[in-house]
């Protein structure tokens, strides 16, 4: 899977999706300023339509309005003639079906007119228009209601009829059915699963198209235009989901501004009409830049193969043999002048160059590796012969210079006892002076001796060496020191031992002068068959890097041990650090 993921095939495929993707970005984007467009042409044709219901209806009270002045200046309906009114207006009503009853009201509530006459009294409490008609002696328009009766909206208007004296003797009233507006909207001719919605500032429902049944007299709190209306109360636009579920583009607008509580008008077009075009036509964009897209790949995954996967495959492969150490590698690939030609024809004199350099490598190396032997032999020889050296002038030391200061010791005893006592009164403080220099001068030249070559390093091996030589170490430096470790057996060979001892030597050297250290432990020991010799210490430790600077900060004690180490074919290591002490590590394995 990741070998597909990361060839060149996918990452041609991967080329020409990027390259196809400002166009489908760019058909994206066209879609969705489309889509606004189609949005708010949407929400203004809804909110056109509001507009025209409540143009409507302004005009219909308008109309209504004129019609209660004519019928209050009939003689009949002053006279209160009740036969002749009730036929008039039994006859309007049953012309008009915009008008859902017609009648006139007594000033005590008796209605003695109308096209459905009664002959109880009417409870004129309930009757906003006939209270304000009364009040106001003009025209009055009352409360929308929905009719006990029909389950329908209505809205009642009222204009009073005066008497010669200018009282108030009757009003004049009549029923107008919201049922007109569902005519209009019929003629609106709205797209499918559109609706009309009527409802008070309560958001109770007041007319409800298509199926008002339902909703009719129903408070819908819940509904987004309810909601928009009731915290906006003025006209506006919102896209948002019905009671159905449906998402809509909503407008409302104030149905009369003249009822006392506004009534609101609402119309709402489903989303996925209103943007079915821009839909369509970004689905047909879709599909054709898929199209495109299919035979794009298709295209780069076998035009790939045929003009580029053939010959990397021969490249690649000419690069793994090259890099597995076959530098006799070539391509094969005939060269060209393209970009690909001229890659194999750089790898192919990559190729020749390396073999090239790696056989005048290999000859250097050679040459470099037998230079290093002679080095090693030369210092193996130069360690031996300063051993041989040392042994020499320890002898000399011993033989010559011992033997002499020894027989100058006892011919100035045998001087002294040959004086006399008056002679030895005078020379007393020289002789004692005498003797006393030759005593340091015999014991620097034993101290001189020892340090050139330790007698117990020859007689009793490396352990007791080192044992013997931290504890003079101790004494006269006063530092705490352990040793632990035992005697090999069979015993290291004499120049292993004396350079490890060296190696001790020196490293113990550095302590004294650099560290600042209280104690100094010396571990000799076979660790899974290496020989390691250990001196670590609790100073103040130092930077190994800057240690092995030589050109800026030459630490020829270090250099030393590392010569010593490699002429016996160890390994020296030093681990230290600031304020942690320093450990140096001899290795040797075999």
């Amino acid at each position: 899977m990741s070998r597909i993921l990361f060839g060149l095939r996918f990452r041609l495929i991967l080329l020409v999706t990027i390259a196809i993707l400002p166009a489908l970005g760019g058909v994206i984007y066209s879609a969705s300023k489309q889509r606004q467009w189609m949005g708010k042409a949407g929400e203004l044709e809804a909110l056109r339509l509001a507009r025209l219901a409540a143009t409507e209806q302004n005009r219909l009270i308008e109309g209504t309005r004129q019609m209660l002045i004519v019928l209050a200046q009939l003689p009949m309906v002053r006279e209160r003639d009740s036969e002749k009114c009730n036929a008039l207006f039994g006859a309007l009503v049953a012309e008009s079906p915009l008008y859902g009853n017609l009648g006139a009201i007594e000033a005590d509530g008796h209605l003695f007119c109308g096209a459905f006459p009664v002959n109880e009294p009417i409870d004129t409490e309930d009757l906003t228009y006939f209270k304000r008609a009364l009040l106001d002696r003009d025209f009055a328009i009352g409360d929308f209601h929905i009719s006990p009766v029909t389950g329908k909206a209505s809205l009642n208007f009222g204009y009073p009829v005066l008497s010669k004296t200018g009282d108030v003797q009757s009003v004049v009233f009549v029923t107008l059915d919201l049922e007109w507006l569902n005519g209009m909207v019929g003629n609106a001719k709205l797209p499918a699963g559109s609706t009309f919605t009527v409802i008070d500032s309560q958001g109770m429902v007041l007319a409800y198209y298509p199926d008002g049944t339902e909703h009719v007299g129903k408070i819908l709190p819940q509904s987004p235009v309810v909601r928009a209306i009731l915290a906006h109360q003025e006209e506006g636009t919102i896209e948002g989901v019905g009671e159905d579920g449906v998402p809509r583009l909503y407008a409302f607008t104030p149905l009369a501004g003249d009822v006392n509580g506004r009534v609101y008008v609402g119309i709402g077009i489903p989303s996925e009409v209103a943007y079915a075009p821009v839909n369509r036509a970004l689905v047909f964009d879709i599909v054709l830049l898929g199209g495109v897209m299919l035979l794009s790949t298709l295209a780069a995954w076998f035009g790939g193969d045929i003009f580029l996967l053939r010959r990397l495959n021969k490249l690649v492969h000419a690069t793994q043999r090259l890099s597995s150490g076959d530098l006799s590698v070539r391509t094969g690939i005939p060269k060209g002048p393209g970009e690909l030609g001229q890659l194999t024809t750089a790898f192919d004199q990559m190729a020749e160059a390396l073999e090239r350099r790696e056989k005048e490598r290999q000859e250097v190396q050679e040459a470099l590796q037998r230079y290093a032997d002679r080095l090693r032999a030369l210092a193996t020889r130069l360690a031996e012969a300063e051993e041989a050296e040392r042994h020499r002038l320890a002898c000399e030391l011993h033989d010559r210079v011992g033997q002499n200061l020894t027989a100058l010791s006892i011919n100035q005893s045998i001087m002294i006892n040959l004086l006399s006592p008056e002679s030895r009164g005078k020379l007393g403080s020289r002789l004692d002076d005498s003797v006393t220099l030759l005593d340091e001068t015999m014991q620097c030249i034993r101290d001189m001796m020892v340090d050139l070559r330790p007698p117990v390093l020859d007689d009793y091996g490396l352990a007791a060496a080192l044992r013997w030589y931290l504890e003079r170490f101790s004494e006269r430096t006063g530092l705490k020191t352990i040793f632990d470790g035992e005697e090999f057996n069979p015993r290291l060979p004499p120049l292993v031992e004396t350079a490890l001892f060296r190696i001790a030597q020196e490293a113990l050297t550095n302590v004294v002068r650099h560290a600042h250290a209280d104690r100094v432990t010396v571990t000799l020991g076979d660790e899974m068959g290496s020989t390691r010799l250990t001196i670590s210490d609790d100073g103040v430790g130092f930077d190994p890097k800057i240690s092995h600077s030589y050109n800026e900060h030459p630490s020829w004690g270090l250099i030393t041990m590392r010569e010593r180490a490699m002429a016996i074919g160890c390994h020296l290591r030093v681990e230290s650090g600031p304020g942690t002490g320093t450990t140096v590590f001899v290795e040797m394995t075999g």
